[in-house]
């Protein structure tokens, strides 16, 4: 059992530290960070043994494997060497997938494979609300500028154990910090803390321990005082789906999942649309009007800055749509390869640059399969753990309109650890774990 536990902590731990690799800068030396990030996945599939692959993790891996061949054929005939090159290295990204699919057995999963970024996410509010307070009430502190060679010279003001305080913006009678940690932006940030957020509601709603409550308050503390709007829309965008299925979907008694997922994806196209066209203006509003400068500051948003837009660089779309019309599969990954007018922080926008017209409609086909497949059945199971993690699931998803790619192993975690819990029966551990809960 020792050996079991030990083994399993092992793999934790080889796991989050390829996560956090991609999350934030551990080493200033390039060398050193390509080689973490190469020897986690590598060490994970080498040692640890392999299972058989249950059905629904095979549909998925061959979602994407027909997504990736499509890819690969973008970046051969783009003719360039560096999109060769980037296509292996978000390969490796994308290696925490199958590595998760085939060496954890559903029938003996533990709880500590989601649980332990709670305390991260603790940690890192913790961390970010005190900074918060003590920018906020202009207690001296000693900062220093760190350059990072992996974020191309990229300058972040840091305040040690503190973190990172580039977000800080001087008011005019204050300075106010939108937290980072030691992540690259707020938002960033704010889509991490997602997970840890979400996760200890859960496991409070499904145990009743009061340390989850107090995990759920300091995390949701950490995640409001990122300011990050996009993170603010994918959180609502996130429960308007989960509340009206919840409430609605099931009392008007339609039995298909397809009928149930394009009515649910409708109202959240139109809520989007609502937001771009009505409360982003708002924003721009407050931001030129005359109200008190701390506010402004914080909901303010002006609509000439592209990065205030929900679906983020839409107004460059024109651009990529005519460079798709003259490569209809895509140009590949080589513009990721510094700075392009087409990489688009709009994570779609950056795979229908990189792959054409036929890699988006195999990753839209893939995402329409992961909602009606898993999403809304996960969403059904009130007293199981899979249910917060369809959540986060769909708050990671659609954050990545504004900001993201879908294809950092964060997120792709997030998504193998919703399958893999989706797709294991209610048994005895689970039960003892508090991950099922039955309906009393």
């Amino acid at each position: 059992m020792r050996k079991d536990r030990f083994k399993e902590w092992c793999f934790i731990f080889f796991l989050g530290f390829f996560i956090f690799s991609y999350e934030f800068f551990l080493f200033d030396s390039v060398m050193l960070t390509y080689m973490v990030k190469a020897a986690c996945p590598l060490i994970l599939l080498l040692i640890w043994p392999t299972y058989r692959l249950h059905y629904i993790r095979g549909q998925v891996l061959l979602f994407y494997g027909v997504f990736w061949f499509l890819i690969f054929i973008s970046c051969l005939t783009s003719g360039q060497s560096d999109s060769l090159t980037q296509f292996f290295k978000y390969l490796l990204k994308f290696s925490i997938v199958p590595i998760i699919f085939f060496k954890l057995a559903p029938g003996r999963l533990s709880d500590r494979y989601i649980k332990f970024l709670i305390p991260f996410g603790f940690l890192f509010a913790v961390q970010s609300i005190i900074l918060f307070l003590l920018i906020f009430y202009d207690v001296p502190l000693k900062s220093s500028v760190r350059v990072i060679d992996p974020s191309m010279g990229f300058e972040f003001i840091s305040y040690g154990w503190l973190g990172y305080a580039n977000a800080r913006q001087y008011t005019g009678e204050d300075f106010i910090l939108r937290a980072q940690s030691w992540f690259g932006e707020p938002s960033n940030f704010c889509q991490f803390m997602a997970f840890p957020t979400v996760i200890s509601y859960g496991y409070y709603v499904l145990t009743r321990k009061i340390r989850f409550l107090f995990y759920f308050l300091v995390c949701a503390a950490g995640m409001l005082i990122t300011f990050s709007f996009g993170g603010f829309i994918s959180v609502s965008g996130a429960l308007l789906i989960t509340g009206i299925y919840s409430f609605f979907m099931k009392r008007l008694k339609l039995r298909s999942y397809l009928i149930r997922a394009v009515l649910l994806l409708a109202i959240l196209g139109g809520g989007l649309s609502f937001v771009e066209r009505v409360i982003i203006p708002g924003a721009d509003q407050i931001y030129h009007s005359d109200i008190p400068a701390q506010f402004k500051k914080v909901m303010g948003r002006s609509m000439e800055n592209p990065q205030s837009q929900l679906i983020r660089q839409s107004a460059q779309a024109d651009l990529i749509f005519e460079t798709i019309k003259k490569n209809f599969l895509g140009v590949g990954l080589a513009h990721t390869y510094g700075q392009s007018k087409l990489t688009s922080p709009n994570a779609f926008l950056f795979w229908l640059v990189a792959g054409g017209l036929p890699a988006a409609l195999a990753l839209l086909w893939l995402y329409f399969f992961l909602f009606i497949r898993v999403i809304l059945p996960a969403l059904e199971r009130r007293m199981h753990i899979v249910r917060y993690l369809a959540i986060v699931f769909m708050i990671n998803t659609i954050h990545g309109l504004s900001v993201g790619f879908w294809m950092t192993p964060y997120y792709l975690y997030i998504l193998a650890m919703m399958i893999i819990f989706y797709d294991t029966p209610p048994s005895s551990s689970l039960t003892s774990q508090g991950l099922i809960r039955s309906a009393e």
